[in-house]
């Protein structure tokens, strides 16, 4: 749209229009691995448990603008009442905070009915020790 108007101030700033496809499973992986790298300033890695990244992925459907939302949502969830355990009540707190159905409801515009493949449900999921 804006390279079809004149040059105009909004389509000067404006450098790099680009799409991002939804990631993967393993692609999520390294991208959350590698955002929480980047914050610890490269001195601890932390691994989030490949439960955790199935909840991820069925909430956020692989889209990273959609993951960082998440993760940061969670993050918040462990860190505000200083918890230093981050287990499966978090994530599923978390998700409920946001409000989110799962992913294909929203992408796909279908009510949010219980199903079975709903993961709010609480299921057991490994704990990530905070350091």
């Amino acid at each position: 749209m804006l390279s079809s108007h004149r040059n105009d101030d909004l389509s000067q700033m404006v450098r790099l229009n680009c799409e991002i496809e939804p990631l993967c499973l393993a692609e999520m992986e390294n991208y959350i691995e590698y955002r929480l790298y980047v914050a610890s300033n490269g001195e601890n890695r932390e691994f989030i448990p490949s439960e955790f990244l199935a909840g991820i992925m069925c909430y956020t459907g692989g889209v990273p603008r959609l993951i960082n939302i998440l993760c940061d949502m969670l993050l918040t969830t462990v860190c505000l009442p200083n918890i230093m355990k981050m287990d499966s009540a978090c994530l599923h707190e978390a998700i409920k905070n946001l409000g989110w159905p799962v992913y294909r409801k929203r992408a796909n515009n279908t009510p949010d009915t219980n199903d079975e493949n709903n993961f709010v449900q609480d299921r057991p999921l490994p704990i990530l020790e905070m350091q």
